[in-house]
């Protein structure tokens, strides 16, 4: 059976992404043959981390989740962890992966087409089926195991899976009534429902755990996704009437496209398992393989690309060496607005400081002469 583009979902850090128009994931690994002297070749291993990309193209229909900004304004994601996955099969198959990180990330508007997005994701974690970032498991009759009624000011509820010594802590402040997790985790829950129920007070807070088995879970169906939509947003999208770019050095003439582009560079660390204490005492080799990175840098600066076309009215090229010798630097502002509501921002992009590095005039018969403007900015940790 095939599936096609309405029985497919795109999920993003729990969040079905709209507008999508194409993706693909796929994963690499690099094998070394090993040749033996009297013998020749007797087996090929794997000769680097395994790593995956994922690829998304889209068309903006809406506040974007990759342009989420953090406490200090900067890209949340530039620094942050992604999860994710693709979802078919009524929910029953999926390729999905973890500790993904946005490698690029372009933004291309022209006259008359709705923005296209384009998303690059290599993948340090694990890859593949059942790798789920949706969460695929809900509590059964949650209420029968809340230890306390909510509403209690005083009262903090904490979940545990598993054994009470295990450090699979699920949530802590648990006061929704339900509770979600991941196949992984759902798969190394033990077969019983509910083992026990422990409190205690400190502080004048009383606090209690409860501890949770596999038949306290069932999977999620098609019509949770679908009635719920994992935060999925009422559908906002742009026109050409609704989209504005500044840029603060000079006056715009009419423009026809403009193109942002950011690419981020990573570096992953890779480190030898350390074992435990029990490991050590029996003698035995680690308990748990690292096979994925124990820390993700982000390499900067990061580098930042705007290209802008213009019908030329009042514009003209600036001289080349005025542009090498002082070297002038401006703002660039492009505030999306939806199509339907002008006073409603879906999205902004926001370029400081950035350069003028390239301009092409363009004149051919039948056509209105235009210019061509490239800028390039350097974002530090920082700025």
């Amino acid at each position: 059976m095939s599936f096609s583009n309405y029985q497919q979902y795109v999920i993003i850090n729990d969040n079905v992404l709209e507008g999508v128009q194409s993706v693909d994931g796929s994963y690499s690994i690099n094998e070394k043959p090993v040749n033996i002297a009297g013998v020749g070749f007797v087996n090929a291993f794997v000769d680097s981390p395994m790593v995956g990309n994922f690829n998304i193209t889209r068309l903006m229909t809406g506040p974007d989740l990759l342009l989420e900004k953090n406490a200090l304004g900067k890209y949340k994601f530039d620094e942050e962890d992604i999860t994710g996955e693709i979802l078919y099969s009524e929910l029953e198959k999926g390729f999905g992966f973890t500790k993904g990180r946005v490698s690029s990330y372009s933004v291309t508007c022209n006259v008359g087409n709705i923005p296209e997005i384009k998303t690059n994701i290599i993948v340090y974690g694990n890859m593949g089926a059942n790798v789920a970032n949706v969460l695929p498991y809900k509590m059964l009759n949650s209420s029968r195991y809340y230890p306390y009624q909510p509403g209690n000011e005083y009262t903090k509820a904490e979940v545990y899976l598993g054994k009470k010594a295990s450090t699979n802590l699920v949530t802590s402040d648990w006061n929704s009534g339900t509770l979600t997790i991941s196949f992984e985790q759902y798969q190394a829950l033990p077969n019983y429902s509910k083992s026990e129920s422990w409190s205690s007070s400190r502080n004048g807070i009383r606090s209690a755990w409860l501890l949770l088995g596999k038949n306290a879970f069932s999977p999620y169906s098609i019509t949770d996704i679908s009635d719920n939509q994992l935060n999925q947003s009422e559908i906002q999208y742009p026109d050409q009437s609704s989209i504005k770019v500044t840029v603060n050095d000079f006056q715009i003439d009419p423009i026809t496209s403009f193109s942002f582009t950011r690419v981020i560079n990573t570096k992953p660390i890779y480190a030898l398992p350390k074992g435990s204490l029990r490991d050590w005492d029996t003698n035995t080799g680690p308990s748990h393989n690292n096979l994925t990175p124990i820390q993700i840098d982000t390499i900067y600066p990061i580098e930042t690309d705007f290209n802008l076309s213009i019908v030329a009215e009042e514009y003209e090229i600036r001289e080349i060496k005025d542009r090498i010798q002082s070297a002038p630097t401006s703002n660039i502002f492009v505030d999306i607005y939806d199509a339907f509501n002008h006073d409603l921002v879906i999205n902004q992009l926001k370029l400081y400081n950035v350069r003028l590095i390239g301009e092409t005039i363009n004149g051919s018969v039948g056509e209105e002469l235009s210019i061509s403007m490239t800028y390039k900015g350097f974002e530090t940790k920082n700025r």
